[in-house]
């Protein structure tokens, strides 16, 4: 049934969901048309998500065909702002993509060829054979407020002393001051990793096994 039907979400599970990805249609007459109905779905499931799951609730992920439809938003979704795309809340979280985005992928694939196998091997591992995910975890209690440098050494040489776990932290999910998340990509070894900070990692499948076991993994990537 169509996407706008409460019901029809409903029924398909998103509230027992972790991560949701929703993908603009099929081309229409011009980009703007084809971001009405995403609109309409982003006030949907964000009134549905509102209050789900707290502290965690899922994480969703919206396509826009063009940059302009994302200031019609509902404010549930982020409050109305005159910023750049890119200094957005939500798209410093990661809760958008446009074609403006993909474009900057292919644009840098000019100075860096190996974009895309990069991309690849961290959104579709399984195509290349890769031992390696991406995971997203809570902070290890021995990391509290210690410099981002701690994390990426402790995972190096070992945790505890006697187990090496095979993963490399790449960033930080962080909480701003307006209480919205945002990505925070390679921070300065220096960087104070707060309590309420989220992990991004690259690791095998036993990491996440053992992250899971301490009910510090949030979700799979």
């Amino acid at each position: 049934g169509s996407t706008l039907q409460v019901d029809n979400l409903v029924n398909a599970g998103v509230l027992e969901s972790c991560c949701v990805l929703v993908l603009a249609g099929e081309g229409m007459s011009s980009s703007e048309d084809a971001d009405t109905d995403m609109v309409l779905l982003v006030g949907l499931l964000e009134h549905l998500f509102h209050g789900v799951r707290e502290p965690y609730p899922p994480f969703v992920m919206y396509e826009f065909r063009a940059d302009s439809s994302v200031s019609l938003v509902p404010e549930v979704f982020q409050h109305h702002t005159d910023h750049p795309l890119p200094l957005q809340p939500c798209y410093r979280r990661g809760s958008l993509i446009t074609n403006a985005f993909l474009g900057s992928i292919v644009g840098n694939m000019y100075y860096m060829p190996a974009t895309i196998e990069i991309a690849e091997a961290l959104s579709l591992p399984q195509r290349g054979k890769h031992a390696s995910f991406c995971w997203q975890t809570e902070v290890p209690p021995y990391s509290f407020n210690e410099p981002f440098a701690d994390l990426v050494l402790k995972s190096v040489v070992g945790w505890d002393g006697s187990e090496l776990l095979s993963a490399i932290p790449l960033g930080l999910y962080r909480l701003s001051d307006e209480d919205v998340r945002y990505v925070v990509t390679n921070p300065p070894g220096d960087t104070i990793v707060r309590p309420d900070d989220l992990v991004i990692w690259v690791g095998d499948a036993y990491f996440g096994k053992v992250m899971s076991e301490q009910g510090l993994l949030l979700n799979s990537f």
